[in-house]
């Protein structure tokens, strides 16, 4: 469904459609910055870093017999890597950030937004994350970058890199509560 409505809206997300695809070098960045948070995510876990509202059960995408289930993976994997990054970019840098800088948020260029709407819009970030201390990391590394080269591509290339790459780790390791 939310890929359905991201296809059928595409030409209305302006600052997508407007922009200039980055460059070698921003995209290079953006897979570094994607790393990087990656590799602080699954280290900023200790049981003070994680926001819980109660037993919540881990998704596990094993079969009865213990195989993956790849009918289940491949769309958890999908939406991860590539919807997700692209919904969140949209709302918390592109929106969000934007509109706490001035509620007319689309006059707003992402090199003229200050610190208080980036510490607000990742405070909010934070809280529709279970690791609160890798959100602080991931939303201002994503928001540093939007910035920074003034392009929501590259933020959503750096989140990309870091869902997917954490996809594959948690099947490679089974630590399915990073999922």
């Amino acid at each position: 469904m939310p890929a359905g409505l991201l296809a059928l809206w595409w030409r209305e997300y302006g600052e997508l459609a407007r922009q200039a695809l980055p460059t070698l070098r921003e995209t290079l960045l953006a897979v570094a910055v994607g790393i990087v948070v990656f590799l602080l995510w699954v280290r900023l876990d200790a049981p003070w870093m994680t926001i819980t509202t109660g037993a919540v059960a881990p998704f596990v995408p094993l079969t009865p017999e213990g195989q993956f289930d790849w009918a289940l993976i491949v769309p958890r994997l999908l939406g991860a890597a590539l919807l997700v990054p692209v919904m969140e970019e949209i709302f918390w840098r592109s929106f969000l950030m934007r509109w706490f800088q001035h509620p007319v948020f689309e006059s707003v260029a992402p090199a003229r937004v200050g610190l208080k709407a980036v510490v607000l819009a990742t405070f909010l970030f934070v809280l529709a994350h279970t690791l609160w201390l890798a959100a602080i990391v991931a939303g201002l590394a994503y928001a540093w970058l939007y910035i920074h080269t003034e392009k929501l591509w590259v933020a959503v290339i750096a989140h990309a890199v870091t869902n997917g790459i954490l996809g594959a780790w948690v099947l490679a390791t089974g630590n399915w509560q990073f999922w």
